[in-house]
């Protein structure tokens, strides 16, 4: 149980961080 919730926290938490970096660059060259 705890493996498998600290692995879909970690995921979660990288995949944030990389839609985040990239989504803010996205939306900023898409509404340029």
């Amino acid at each position: 149980f705890f493996t498998g919730k600290q692995k879909l926290v970690d995921s979660g938490g990288r995949v944030e961080r990389f839609q985040r970096r990239y989504g803010q660059r996205g939306t900023r060259s898409k509404r340029s």
